[in-house]
């Protein structure tokens, strides 16, 4: 049986849809602010007090997580934080923030390093993501991967160069079952040059392709899984902490230059 069971389900619209929900929710008295201009979506409830920590945030609430508001160069740039992780999170996020009136995303999270090549807290921008997940199957027809943005990717290429930071770019592996990454697996995706494994890119590019807004995805490399050694969490690691700082930095920047 294919995926989804209904046939090309992703060809039809939604009948319970974000427009109706922004609506209702602003009807309640609880969305009485304007949208962002751009959002990064953060994982981390650590990185998030980082973040606020470092930066004059004002906060808002947003249908169970929240809109951290940064105040800088006349852009509206908001983090969504709270929210959760995994690819049917930022799904149901992208749709509702698309509805709300936001067109640009960017993706800040961490990643384990498949490539021999990465080290700790080293960035990569991801420039597509095998689907191997379910959201992503409800809004594009099949296909082995989803891709970013390529205007919004160039721009955190540049952001880089300018800011004469060191990264990476190429393909990442989504999956929804963190702990189903099999050593099999990982041999396969090292063979075939994908750089990462992480549980939000596809779905996060197959949504903003279907709503037709822009979105791109930058990591920090947090945990190494690149031989046959019994996998070590470094989430906690200086140099993963510092490469979450510059990934933000780096979206920040992008996000500034991309003003007519």
């Amino acid at each position: 049986m294919s995926f989804p069971h209904y046939p090309e389900k992703w060809r039809l619209p939604g009948w319970v849809n974000p427009e109706k929900m922004i609506e209702y929710m602003k009807k309640q008295g609880r969305m009485d602010y304007d949208p962002p201009d751009a959002v990064i979506f953060i994982y981390s409830p650590g990185f998030e007090k980082k973040i606020d920590s470092k930066h004059d945030i004002l906060v808002r609430p947003f249908l169970g997580g929240k809109l951290g508001f940064f105040k800088a160069s006349g852009l509206r740039i908001a983090y969504l934080s709270g929210f959760g992780i995994g690819a049917a999170a930022v799904a149901a996020k992208v749709e509702e923030l698309t509805a709300f009136g936001v067109r640009q995303f960017v993706s800040l999270g961490m990643a384990g390093g498949i490539s021999p090549k990465l080290k700790l807290g080293e960035l990569v921008i991801c420039e597509e993501s095998i689907r191997d997940e379910g959201a992503s199957h409800h809004y594009l027809a099949p296909a082995d991967r989803a891709k970013a943005d390529p205007v919004l990717m160039n721009r955190l290429e540049e952001s880089c160069r300018r800011l004469g930071v060191v990264f990476v770019k190429g393909s990442s592996w989504t999956i929804d079952s963190p702990y189903r990454e099999t050593q099999e697996e990982l041999r396969y995706y090292r063979e075939a040059g994908i750089l990462t494994v992480e549980m939000e890119a596809s779905a996060f590019f197959a949504v903003a392709k279907y709503r037709e807004v822009s979105a791109a995805a930058i990591f920090a490399v947090s945990d190494l899984l690149q031989d046959e050694r019994e996998w070590e969490p470094s989430f906690h690691f200086k140099q993963v902490k510092m490469g979450m700082e510059m990934g933000l930095k780096i979206i920040l920047d992008s996000l500034i230059h991309l003003q007519p």
